[in-house]
């Protein structure tokens, strides 16, 4: 039996503002000594719907991308940064606000896909010590931290060399939370398969979101969508 492929399906925003956030993370890159680095050429920012560890990849890519072009998702979305987050072991995060509308496409993206994900496979449970109950749990059924009560919608910045805290942390946070209240537009939908520490390593289909843009910052509301993140 081949080895497990992980495949990830996700959110990408527009390439004004992916430079915007890569410049986040190139200003910070000093003090968060991160082990990889965002680039637009192999390692986007990206807000993950469903990380998931699948064998048979091919047909897990044409039945994602089904789903997606079934459920509808046709609009971009502009969303706010909420703040920034330290989350052990080592990750910085950029939170979005969402107002349960990107919680119910990785729902309706997991529910679809939830027979084809392998379970966690971990050998020393004492790793999994840094994680809430939930985020362990989900772990184990699905591979995942993030999945379904434990979702948490983020973009990643960066982790840490030591995958600790950084010791510039006290100047770290308070940069990354400059960007607090930010505007996003996200106008991709993607399937990507997933390197070390969250990488987008590869984009293996796309999906353009052309509609005007859903406003998550007054969810029921719609407005053009444009660039907004501050820079």
């Amino acid at each position: 039996m081949p080895e497990p492929a992980l495949v990830g399906v996700g959110l990408l925003p527009t390439g004004e503002d992916r430079k915007r956030i890569i410049q986040l993370e190139k200003a910070t890159r000093s003090w968060g000594r991160w082990r990889g680095t965002l680039n637009e050429s192999d390692c986007w920012p990206h807000l993950s719907l469903l990380h998931a560890n699948v064998i048979d990849c091919e047909n897990v890519v044409i039945r994602a991308a089904r789903i997606v072009e079934e459920s509808g998702i046709e609009k971009k979305i502009l969303a706010t940064v909420a703040n920034a987050e330290y989350v052990e072991r080592g990750w910085y995060f950029l939170n979005i606000a969402s107002s349960g509308y990107i919680e119910r496409l990785h729902r309706i993206i997991f529910n679809e896909m939830k027979n084809l994900i392998f379970p966690g496979v971990i050998n020393d449970q004492s790793s999994l010590s840094h994680y809430r109950s939930v985020e362990r749990e989900s772990f184990l059924k699905y591979g995942y931290r993030y999945m379904l009560s434990a979702y948490h919608p983020h973009i990643t910045l960066g982790r840490t060399n030591t995958k600790e805290r950084s010791i510039e942390h006290d100047r770290l946070i308070p940069m990354i939370e400059n960007y607090r209240g930010s505007r996003l537009c996200f106008d991709e939908i993607v399937i990507f398969r997933l390197g070390k520490n969250g990488v987008m390593l590869e984009k293996i289909w796309g999906k353009q979101l052309l509609g005007r843009a859903i406003d998550l910052g007054a969810e029921g509301s719609s407005t053009a969508c444009a660039r907004t993140f501050a820079g």
